[in-house]
């Protein structure tokens, strides 16, 4: 399950028996489940082995009910692949009023492992790259070398792998 679209599904998954699609947003033709990540009475319980989350935390303000609502949904052995930003500019859409939270490696620890046994966290980033993030610089203007070498120090991302 993704939200509001399956892009990374069908990008990555391999023998994908079922592949579904969640937003709160009613008009999201995309979508195949209209309900709210911070509780989804529509979706029975152990009903995913994978649940990705790219970019989608930020913008839910009781972030913590939509993690527990992934923890129900996930099957045993179910993997949650999650990212969220650490430095971001303001969500254009979303803007000032729904975009809530940037996360540091171990905060996105600590949340997680409330909820799941273990989270395998990652930040990826270095100061030149969130500069050049920050000032809208396209990927083909740094080199591969540049933007591959990762600062725990000035992460621009973090990612989250957790199993239940």
């Amino acid at each position: 399950m993704e939200i509001d679209d399956n892009f990374y599904t069908k990008k990555f998954g391999d023998n994908i028996l079922k592949s579904d699609v969640l937003d709160i947003n009613k008009n999201n033709a995309k979508a195949n489940i209209k309900a709210d990540l911070r509780n989804a009475p529509e979706i029975n319980d152990h009903a995913y082995d994978c649940i990705i989350l790219t970019q989608v935390l930020q913008f839910i303000d009781e972030y913590e009910s939509a993690i527990k609502e992934c923890r129900r949904i996930l099957k045993p052995g179910g993997t949650l692949l999650t990212t969220l930003p650490s430095i971001s500019r303001i969500d254009v859409r979303a803007g000032t009023k729904g975009d809530y939270w940037r996360f540091t490696a171990a905060s996105a620890k600590y949340i997680f492992e409330k909820y799941f046994s273990k989270a395998e966290v990652k930040s990826w980033g270095n100061v030149l790259s969130g500069t050049g993030f920050w000032v809208g610089m396209a990927q083909e203007e740094l080199s591969q070398k540049e933007l591959g070498y990762n600062d725990s120090d000035f992460p621009v991302i973090i990612s989250v792998k957790t199993t239940k």
